[in-house]
């Protein structure tokens, strides 16, 4: 075969021509296969487990709020603290296993790390916890979920293979 035009196959000492082109080709096939010192399909392979990422914390946090929803006025509360009390019990529980359901369908590691974006999130704005407390369930509710809904999966995970 016929090294690329512009390229010279010469062979070296022992080799064959054959042998150059197929060398002329892998080093060719290799600058390919390099952007700005990443390797392209490591570089896919991170954006496939970031999209990954997202999609299963918009599942976490959507989804177990629209179960919650459905489960909400079943059980009653009648203060501030039991109504605190209801939404991290029933977020945990809720996301625990739409995770673990989302593990047996659809398995896939992002979903044990879902948990990281709203820790982050958490973690920045934990002080305005303490001062205001609707930023509760701006703040500490998605972290709730996403930690439960990664918890359900890795269990899940444990469980099947």
């Amino acid at each position: 075969m016929a090294a690329p035009a512009g390229w010279t196959a010469t062979p070296r000492p022992g080799r064959s021509k054959d042998a150059a082109a197929a060398a002329c080709r892998t080093s060719h096939d290799a600058a390919l296969n390099t952007f700005a010192g990443f390797r392209i399909p490591a570089m896919l392979r991170t954006l496939r487990f970031v999209g990954f990422l997202i999609v299963h914390t918009v599942i976490a946090l959507i989804g177990t709020a629209i179960v919650e929803h459905v489960i909400w006025r079943l059980v009653p509360a009648h203060s501030v603290v039991g109504i605190l009390w209801k939404e991290c019990i029933l977020s945990a529980t809720c996301a625990a296993l739409i995770g673990f359901g989302v593990w047996k369908i659809w398995p896939n590691s992002a979903a044990k790390w879902v948990w990281v974006l709203p820790a982050l999130w958490f973690s920045f704005h934990s002080r305005t916890v303490l001062v205001a407390p609707p930023s509760f369930f701006v703040i500490t509710v998605p972290f709730v979920r996403a930690a439960s809904y990664s918890t359900g999966a890795y269990i899940s995970s444990l469980l099947i293979s």
